[in-house]
């Protein structure tokens, strides 16, 4: 495949890796687990998108991809209803469902990366 701008790290380069980390972890306990517990996520009760909200931080955010609720050096970290100033009426502030990003990290900006919006 053409490569419009040539990169540090290819496309080729960064499949055979992902490759390596797939088969690894093809069949093995993690994958096993982590069915289980999408599966587990997926066959619950609806309740809506606000009831379910902390559940699904906590099943996917937290305990599937690894973001903590505050912070610590080598975490990314979610923030619950993040406040977004301007995107309310008249120009006033609303929240996102939740915003990813390095929020109480010394030295770093708490800007918002991500803008999560849940929806059932």
């Amino acid at each position: 495949m053409f490569e419009r701008n040539p990169a540090f790290i290819t496309r080729a380069f960064l499949r055979s890796v992902w490759t390596q980390e797939f088969e690894a972890f093809k069949d093995s306990n993690e994958e096993t687990a982590l069915l289980t517990q999408l599966t587990n996520w997926s066959n619950r009760v609806v309740r809506g998108e606000t009831a379910d909200e902390a559940a699904l931080m906590q099943n996917v955010f937290v305990d599937v991809w690894g973001y903590r609720d505050t912070g610590g050096a080598e975490h990314h970290t979610l923030y619950p209803q993040h406040p977004v100033p301007g995107a309310g009426p008249r120009g006033g502030t609303r929240s996102a469902d939740a915003g990813l990003g390095f929020f109480e990290h010394e030295g770093v900006p708490p800007v918002m990366q991500v803008a999560c919006e849940f929806k059932p």
